[in-house]
């Protein structure tokens, strides 16, 4: 059974505003009760024998039913419906955009209100391949899919494969050097030539566990994972949770690190003015450093910070002083392993 489900992204997503990560996940926020891997992957097993077996019926009006019953009955139908493609089959088909995010931020307003993916799927994949081919902000980081539905809705199995698509795509366009084990499905990595959709979804229907997809498909790298959305191992997505979403323990509830971040920058702010137009890309170069490895070099924490909002990469010579500046507002509000990196205790200064 694929585990659509890991622990550290369940609700699927990574808020890309980091102010409102608890407000955007999809079929919750971060207090709701999370179920074990095991439930949910029993739950999963149980929602992927459904989908399969079941087609949808097209739902007749009786005289004896009224509109509202059969708009329903019709819904529900609607959920048992087997998605076999990918709405995007080729790049040529899409046109340039001035804005993309800004239509994904509307869009997903719009999904918000309705609750009802399929109505917006194929434009939502559009706008977020344009968003890979432009190459700015990663997956990872952008507006992030809410749909309001309760897990377990088999709706998300359908999301888990856009996203797999539109991850893959995203290493695709960036041209990183990945090197399936499976030969199958190495030329989706292959720059050099177009992005075979239809291979893309073949490989997301796979029923592999997530740390399976990543770790042994495609062993990807922390740099690489970082960037993505749906495509994380176990290490990746623990770190996405503790740094964003806050963790729970058999004891309570452990706080998001980037809360106490935030608030040490915004004490910073209040204390210099100047300060304040450049707080988030602090804040994204703290982020950068708590998911990569300690020994990240820096051109790579330049680059993940960058991907967080579109700006351009900062030399490396800016990144060392802004770390130096950051050290000073955040010690004591970040773990040992990051700190030891922005004060230059272990090899992540290297370049």
């Amino acid at each position: 059974m694929d585990e659509y489900f890991n622990k550290a992204d369940e609700d699927m997503v990574i808020a890309a505003d980091f102010r409102q990560y608890d407000e955007l996940s999809v079929g919750g926020n971060g207090e709701r009760e999370r179920k074990s891997n095991a439930d949910l992957d029993e739950l999963l097993s149980k929602l992927e024998k459904e989908h399969d077996e079941a087609s949808a019926e097209e739902i007749a009006l009786e005289p004896d039913k009224t509109v509202k019953t059969a708009i329903a009955a019709k819904l529900d139908a609607s959920k048992t419906r087997t998605i076999t493609s990918f709405p995007v089959a080729d790049t040529d088909s899409l046109s340039p955009l001035p804005d993309p995010i800004s239509m994904l931020e509307e869009l997903l307003k719009e999904l918000l209100s309705h609750g009802d993916y399929q109505r917006v799927r194929d434009k939502y994949c559009q706008l977020s391949i344009i968003l890979n081919l432009q190459g700015r902000i990663a997956p990872a980081f952008r507006p992030q899919l809410n749909t309001g539905k309760k897990k377990g809705d088999s709706i998300f199995i359908d999301i888990h494969r856009d996203l797999v698509v539109i991850d893959a795509h995203w290493l695709h366009s960036k041209g990183l050097h990945i090197k399936a084990r499976d030969a199958e499905f190495r030329p989706m990595f292959n720059a050099k030539k177009p992005f075979p959709f239809d291979l893309a979804w073949t490989f997301a229907i796979k029923k592999w566990k997530s740390l399976h997809r990543t770790d042994e498909a495609l062993t990807l790298t922390t740099f690489q994972q970082c960037q993505l959305l749906r495509m994380r191992g176990k290490v990746v997505s623990q770190r996405f949770e503790a740094a964003l979403r806050g963790v729970k323990t058999s004891t309570g509830r452990i706080p998001a690190k980037i809360a106490a971040v935030r608030q040490s920058l915004n004490t910073w702010g209040e204390k210099d003015r100047r300060v304040i137009p450049f707080l988030d890309g602090y804040e994204n170069l703290w982020l950068a450093e708590e998911l990569l490895e300690s020994d990240a070099p820096i051109r790579q924490i330049a680059e993940l910070a960058a991907l967080m909002d579109g700006s351009s990469q900062l030399a490396d010579k800016t990144i060392r002083d802004k770390r130096k500046k950051l050290l000073g507002q955040i010690k004591g509000a970040s773990s040992p392993r990051v700190v030891g990196a922005l004060e230059g205790t272990s090899p992540g200064t290297s370049s």
